[in-house]
């Protein structure tokens, strides 16, 4: 039998002129899988930060169905919950060919210890998998104190998995066996045995590196069996395995060659007589492809093999379910099928240092006519700040299939080999039936209430007379290069699929009947809409130590190690630091901030002075700050713009919305005699004349890439930077079909050793994960 492709199958069913009066397994599961499904991925460039740095990723969107880059999304959303859930902070990106990349400022408003970074696009509600992306994030500070760290028993847990998903009695079983501690480590050197219930042993086994281990065991009628592991500290765990079937069959996988599946199904003499004649299906699958296989029974006949090429099954990972004649699924298995074209490597060498940077080159092993696209976080050698919960291997090959995580994915895929693939295929087996419920495939395939987001829509309602379907609005943006017209239908208006950066003003006008622009009055709404809810998800941000044992862990004093901004109190100490360019008339002590790349260029001025500490009340109509701590408390602010007084004149203050940090040069604070702010804008910002528009911020717009830039730490040589410091971030290396050979500098921070972390994914989808570590820098490149 041919394997059958789902975009197919729909077409080749119509042909069909015998149509089962039960629900036929070819078209359930065409239906259920038929549609495009979407998997993101974060590469960030750490996992622990301090305080005032900004968490800096890369997106990568797969298409499950094809195995490549997603072409079709454009709407990525990404948000920060609190330890609890609660919503912290959102972004959402614009996808383009799959790729997009973003950060997060880690501001004084982060004060808890952990946070979680969840990644989704609004395409994914359709379906019962989740398969959004979920990584938490710390932030090290010094108020973390562990040296009396709360002490908590470290109980180990140990399962008993049946292969297929379930024992039977007097026949052939394999069952796999992992013991894992409540941080998800396996304990090492660990040998465990397998009795029957007069304590006689079984079997004997030993855990390998990841806890993990297969028995292969006669399972008697009527008699019970139990697991038993002996720690290295003689420490006893002990697991009673599950119930077992008197009557059924049972389902193993077994990776014989490079070339070379078997499927095994077996049964037991109770059973053969029922099932004598009878046919069954073995249905293997990967969502996107499948191929179906009978299985006959004979009298007497208690064993059934198929050997089946690797030819025939999709590269990466498949599940294999065995269906009786009703097609009921009776027992299922995931098993993965290597292919050497699943990943890629690439070669990363250094080459011309200098007294302050390095430059670091990017090359394809051999040349190719495909992109590759891919990020780097390069950081100390002995940092302690990447520890990423996935790697790209692990979210694109594995999660996809199955229900649980999966720890150390890239030692399977790193120099693979028979022994890899074996631990690998453990793995899967103690995963046991795939993340796809049969239930669902049969009774409830997805339904297309949330359609591919593109872009960003506007709509209006407008509230006027003198206005019918033959008045045309209009809609300006300069920051997005927006010029735009429709025209009103039944007092409505609607711009869609728009690219609208984050923190924008959209303006609207309509002409008259005089042909004038003008102001129009609308009740004005943005899609998507800026929800700000909450998660939840298991308790996985809890620390557990041994029991009984003293734990004195170093307390890190990294709070202000991060610098951002410097207080200027007078002109000598100005003329130390940086030399401003206006000198505002204040009363009493003054901070300044020059506000140069180090600020995102978009972001809104209005959202600056917030993030000092000040309460922004805005509206259609009016704008007041109000000093939020210390002298003036809940009073305005008397607000300067290029040394005039506006705080009492309502359009100039609303003129501040539209105000971004690439349009202002300085900003001088003072909270002396009820406080000041003083806005000086760059020459070539236009004055503060109101134009005809309404005004609309939009709540969610796309996040605008900003180039990374260094962290200014108060030391590179301290034990804080070595473990948490970073050297350089490059999420856009794109190594294209004709150009194999990539260079970018970065600094070294007079730093010897250093670590590379790459990921990345090639156009035809092989998946790139490497980790390079470059050590005596100086003597290397000589």
């Amino acid at each position: 039998m041919k394997i059958k492709n789902l975009w197919c199958i729909l077409t080749l069913l119509t042909t069909i002129t015998v149509i089962s009066q039960t629900k036929s397994l070819d078209t359930v599961y065409a239906n259920y899988f038929n549609n495009e499904r979407e998997i993101p991925y974060l590469h960030l460039n750490k996992t622990s930060y301090l305080k005032g740095e900004e968490v800096w990723f890369k997106a990568y969107v797969l298409n499950l169905n094809t195995q490549k880059l997603h072409k079709s999304t454009t709407n990525l959303y990404c948000t920060i919950y609190d330890d609890k859930g609660v919503y912290k902070d959102r972004k959402l990106l614009f996808i383009k060919n799959g790729i997009a990349s973003g950060n997060f400022k880690l501001d004084s408003t982060f004060t808890n210890r952990d946070y979680y970074l969840k990644v989704e696009t609004n395409y994914m509600k359709n379906f019962k998998e989740d398969e959004s992306f979920l990584q938490k994030i710390t932030i090290v500070n010094n108020r973390e104190n562990t040296t009396n760290a709360i002490v908590e028993e470290n109980n180990y847990d140990l399962q008993v998995l049946p292969e297929g998903g379930h024992l039977l009695s007097n026949s052939l079983n394999a069952v796999g066996i992992i013991l894992r501690d409540k941080k998800g480590d396996a304990p090492k050197n660990t040998v465990g045995e397998l009795i029957n219930q007069n304590g006689n042993v079984i079997e004997r086994f030993t855990l390998n590196r990841f806890g993990q281990a297969k028995v292969l065991f006669y399972v008697e009628k009527g008699e019970e069996y139990t697991a038993r592991v002996t720690l290295p500290n003689d420490e006893i765990v002990t697991k009673v395995l599950p119930g077992k079937a008197l009557r059924g069959v049972t389902l193993a996988v077994e990776d014989i060659s490079d070339n070379m599946m078997k499927f095994i199904v077996n049964t037991n003499q109770e059973t053969i007589e029922s099932l004598q004649g009878k046919s069954y299906h073995l249905l293997i699958h990967n969502t996107n492809s499948y191929l179906k296989r009978k299985i006959k029974f004979k009298a007497n006949s208690l064993s059934y093999s198929l050997f089946l090429s690797k030819k025939l099954f999709k590269p990466g990972a498949n599940i294999a379910t065995l269906f009786n004649e009703e097609n009921k699924p009776l027992a299922e298995r995931v098993f993965f099928n290597f292919k050497p074209s699943l990943i890629e490597d690439i070669n990363v060498d250094l080459k011309d240092v200098d007294e302050d940077s390095l430059t670091v080159s990017f090359h394809k092993k051999v040349d190719s006519t495909q992109y590759y696209f891919l990020s780097a976080s390069i950081l100390p050698y002995r940092t302690k700040a990447y520890k990423p919960d996935q790697t790209i291997y692990s979210k694109f090959l594995l999660q996809p299939y199955i229900k649980g995580p999966v720890k150390n994915s890239d030692y399977f895929f790193k120099n693979v080999n028979r022994k890899k693939l074996q631990e690998l295929d453990l793995v899967l087996l103690t995963q046991g039936w795939s993340k796809y419920k049969w239930f669902n495939i049969f009774n409830t395939p997805p339904t297309k209430y949330y359609q591919f987001e593109k872009g960003i829509s506007l709509k209006g309602t407008i509230n006027m007379k003198d206005v019918n379907d033959s008045t045309q609005v209009y809609l300006v943006s300069n920051a997005n290069n927006l010029v735009m017209s429709s025209f009103l239908k039944n007092n409505n208006v609607e711009f869609k699929n728009l690219y609208i950066k984050e923190a924008d003003t959209i303006n609207f006008s309509f002409l008259d009947r005089k042909n004038t622009l003008k102001s129009i009055k609308a009740y004005i709404r943005s899609y998507p809409a800026l929800k700000k809810d909450n998660i939840k998800f298991s308790d996985t941000s809890k620390r557990y130590i041994k029991k009984k044992k003293a734990v004195k862990k170093e307390v890190v004093l990294a709070d202000a190690f991060v610098l951002d901004e410097f207080e200027f109190l007078n002109e000598v100490e100005v003329k130390a630091k940086y030399v401003f360019k206006n000198n505002p008339d204040v009363i009493g002590n003054e901070t300044g901030y020059k506000i140069d790349e180090t600020y995102p260029k978009y972001g809104r001025i209005l959202d600056f002075i917030r993030s000092k500490g000040f309460i922004v009340n805005e509206d259609l109509r009016s704008v007041t700050i109000v000093n939020r701590e210390g002298s003036g408390l809940g009073s305005p602010f008397n607000i300067y713009l290029n040394s005039f007084q506006i705080t009492d004149i309502p359009n100039d203050m609303l003129y501040l919305r539209q105000l971004r940090n690439i349009d202002v040069e300085e900003i001088f604070i003072s909270n002396s005699f009820g406080g000041e702010i003083h806005i000086f804008t760059k020459k070539n910002v236009r004055d503060t004349t109101d134009p005809p528009f309404l005004k609309y911020p939009v709540p969610l717009g796309f996040s605008v890439e900003k180039e990374f830039y260094q962290p200014k730490y108060a030391s590179t040589q301290s034990k804080i930077f070595k473990n948490y410091g970073t050297l350089y971030w490059n999420p856009n290396i794109t190594l294209e079909p004709n150009v194999n050979t990539l260079d970018f500098k970065i600094p070294h921070l007079n730093q010897k050793d250093i670590k590379i972390f790459i990921e990345g994914i090639g156009a035809n989808g092989e998946l790139i994960h490497q980790v390079k570590t470059f050590t005596n820098i100086k003597e290397l490149i000589e």
